[in-house]
């Protein structure tokens, strides 16, 4: 589950996350990130104890939106062409 030591924190915060891992299991998450490792990155720590959706821009982001209404969104702000600001409008 959650390592501590690979979150580069401690106290809290840690602990904090460590107790919600299984409320994340009912989470849909949409990522949203135009640099691949990041949502990569994200996702695979994600995959464990949640549904993943990734997207790579804006525009396919606000068209996921139209059909998966995610419980979190993990969004990159400054992206080429549709940002994440745009998609907060959305």
């Amino acid at each position: 589950m959650y390592n501590h030591e690979l979150c580069g924190l401690e106290g809290h915060f840690c602990d904090y996350l460590h107790n919600v891992e299984d409320e994340l299991g009912e989470c849909r998450i949409l990522i949203v990130d135009d640099v691949e490792t990041n949502a990569m990155a994200l996702a695979q720590c994600l995959q464990s104890y949640s549904r993943i959706s990734v997207c790579q821009d804006g525009q396919t982001a606000i068209q996921s939106l139209s059909h998966i209404l995610p419980d979190i969104l993990l969004l990159d702000i400054f992206m080429p062409g549709t940002d994440g600001f745009d998609v907060c409008r959305y």
